[in-house]
């Protein structure tokens, strides 16, 4: 996957070009703008979509890294050998991972 232009994303709504009476959007960072294009409610749901893919893409990562944190956990309790019984028979956890918060 490419790099992506860091967010914030900020839509500004208004001419297109100073020479144009088109009304549209303008999907813009800190740095330039990303894309444009005319005013269609269809279209500002689209800019409005488009405008939040840096957050989505940081809610991916971090959706990401807590699946591969349970995965890590879940493996570690379906081990058996991290389990022993006492002299009842009770199993108990032998001593479990500090996975932290």
């Amino acid at each position: 996957m490419s790099e992506h232009t860091p967010g914030p994303w900020d839509i500004e709504y208004g001419q297109l070009h100073p020479a144009s009476e088109t009304c549209g959007y303008t999907i813009r960072t800190d740095a330039f703008d990303v894309v444009s294009g005319h005013l269609a409610i269809r279209r500002e749901a689209d800019a409005l979509l488009i405008a939040a893919a840096p957050d989505l893409l940081a809610e991916r990562d971090r959706l990401t890294e807590d699946r591969r944190e349970l995965v890590e956990a879940l493996e570690w309790y379906a081990d058996p050998d991290n389990y022993t019984r006492d002299s009842w028979g009770i199993l108990s956890v032998v001593q479990a991972p500090d996975y932290g918060d």
